[in-house]
């Protein structure tokens, strides 16, 4: 549900580079008006001079796990390619890792 005078941001749109006709949003576009809303696309290279600020933020909290972080883990380098096609088509769910199968081995 969006508020009044809400934001919407549009990010994650790299599997749907390549894809004619693909739907661009799953919300209905009358809410914009209706509830004057503001839509606006997100590019990290824009916020460059927030970076350090990020990482005094970020990284105590995903080291300490009270900022969730998703990621898509493939064991084994011959599966890079098969990793960058489906994060293009979007099967992944955060980041895609692909992991040395040696690493893979020691962790486990």
């Amino acid at each position: 549900m969006l508020r009044e005078f809400g934001r919407i941001v549009r990010v994650g749109t790299i599997s749907q580079y390549n894809t004619p006709g693909t739907a661009s949003a799953i919300f209905n576009y009358a809410d914009i008006v209706e509830k004057s809303l503001r839509m606006e696309g997100f590019l990290v290279g824009n916020y460059r001079d927030m970076q350090e600020a990020l990482y005094e933020f970020a990284v105590p909290h995903l080291q300490s796990r009270r900022l969730p972080l998703d990621e898509t883990v493939l064991d084994g380098f011959e599966h890079i390619v098969d990793a960058f096609l489906g994060m293009l088509r979007g099967e992944n769910t955060g980041k895609i890792i692909v992991r040395d199968r040696t690493e893979a081995s020691s962790v486990g």
